[in-house]
């Protein structure tokens, strides 16, 4: 029998059919569909990444600060198995953020591929987004022209995507525009382009009415200038022109009714944190976080355990009688069941002080590591995420996980083995 030469694939065909692997993935978040499902392009990238195997990968993985973040992460989720109180849930969401980890240890140990096509990837992010943006919008607008649903709540008729709902693809939209703003500066696109995409992204942020996203969108354009280092001129141009942009949503959120309701919604929340409006409660979210926060002080240091977090807080919010008003009727928090509504605040109530660190040190990493090197795309998205992650518990969604193991995966983890092989050249060049 004839021995088989190990790796199987080597050199550039192995690149190409990983390139094609990620493609897979890529075309298929920003619409997820239940077929062909989007974990076949993670088991398309790891059967390319077991043929080509070489041994000298494993060193990179324990070289490189964020693979060990992650790998952190996910041991602090694991070992939440050992005294939570439903199993059945837990290994729902250990299999729900499996992502989370094979990213991670996949792009830090072989990032040849990740350097090479980062760009590319991202690029194809973009534009397939801003396809599944035209998507949602001819589509959505049909249904709402054929339904009853009123003006007032266009956002409904929006929500086209079983696995992909609003809050989620208003994200992908906002990073998607980052990339293409990205990649008019580095003259990769042209402007005519950049319209092209923009406009159908930023028509689909004004009638997803994501209030979060209307609130993300300027801070996360503010750390992008202060973090872009380029052509100064150009940079004024475009921090005008975003200006100009920005100005623009605003006036036609205002001018669209299912965004300026959402607007009079929030300016009620925020009156009613400390009393009612209209003799009605209508910020649930406070209350969600001040229950949370109850469940998070009787379970400081560990948590409640993996998978079993929601199911304290509901027991929690049957002791709330407060009335909520939802447009339509009266509600109260214990006839459904909820999250916490905040990644963060879900975290230490799942995996306590440990695993709010754990989380938190993905958002540090990049600052301590690449200080000044911070790139202005990986500084807004750092901004979008960390913002959304406060209103939403984004990672307890397959549509939140997918997007964020990736992207977080893609700008920083093969980042950091290029830095650290530039220093150790560097350090080794002064030596000499």
């Amino acid at each position: 029998m004839q021995k088989i030469n190990w790796p199987i694939l080597k050199g550039k065909l192995a690149l190409q059919l990983c390139f094609v692997a990620l493609l897979i993935y890529t075309c298929l978040l920003p619409f997820q569909p239940p077929f062909p499902p989007i974990t076949s392009g993670i088991v398309a990238f790891w059967l390319v990444y077991v043929l080509s195997f070489k041994r000298e990968r494993w060193s990179q993985i324990f070289s490189n600060p964020f693979a060990i973040a992650w790998a952190f992460y996910y041991t602090i989720l694991l070992f939440g198995l050992l005294y939570t109180t439903n199993l059945n849930e837990a290994g729902k969401d250990i299999v729900l953020k499996i992502s989370l980890i094979l990213w991670p240890l996949g792009f830090s140990s072989w990032s040849e591929p990740i350097v090479k096509y980062k760009s590319k990837l991202l690029l194809v992010f973009a534009w397939v987004t801003v396809a599944s943006s035209l998507t949602i919008l001819s589509v959505g607008l049909f249904v709402w022209s054929n339904s009853n649903i009123s003006s007032n709540k266009l956002f409904m008729a929006l929500n086209i995507y079983e696995y992909l709902p609003n809050h989620y693809i208003s994200l992908y939209a906002s990073f998607s525009l980052f990339i293409l703003v990205y990649a008019f500066l580095k003259k990769t696109i042209s402007l005519k382009l950049l319209l092209l995409g923009g406009i159908p992204l930023l028509a689909l942020l004004a009638l997803l009415s994501v209030r979060i996203q209307l609130i993300a969108l300027p801070i996360a354009a503010l750390s992008f200038f202060v973090f872009y280092r380029g052509d100064k001129k150009l940079k004024k141009q475009l921090a005008l022109i975003a200006s100009f942009t920005i100005v623009c949503i605003i006036t036609l959120a205002v001018l669209i009714p299912s965004t300026r309701t959402r607007i009079v919604e929030t300016v009620d929340e925020i009156k009613s944190m400390n009393g009612m409006v209209n003799s009605k409660q209508t910020n649930h979210r406070v209350f969600l976080w001040k229950y949370g926060a109850q469940v998070i002080s009787e379970n400081f240091w560990f948590g409640t355990g993996t998978g079993a977090a929601d199911a304290e807080l509901n027991k929690k919010l049957k002791t709330c009688t407060a009335e909520f008003w939802n447009g339509h009727e009266v509600y109260h928090l214990d006839d459904g069941s909820y999250n916490y509504h905040n990644t963060y605040l879900q975290h230490f109530a799942t995996l306590g002080i440990f695993g709010l660190v754990s989380l938190l040190a993905l958002f540090v990493l990049p600052l301590l590591i690449f200080k000044k090197n911070l790139g202005a795309l990986e500084a807004a998205f750092l901004t979008l995420t960390a913002i959304a992650f406060s209103t939403e518990s984004m990672l307890e969604r397959q549509s939140g996980v997918l997007f964020f193991g990736f992207i977080y995966s893609l700008l920083f983890v093969s980042k950091a083995n290029s830095t650290g092989k530039n220093m150790l050249n560097k350090s080794t060049a002064q030596a000499r």
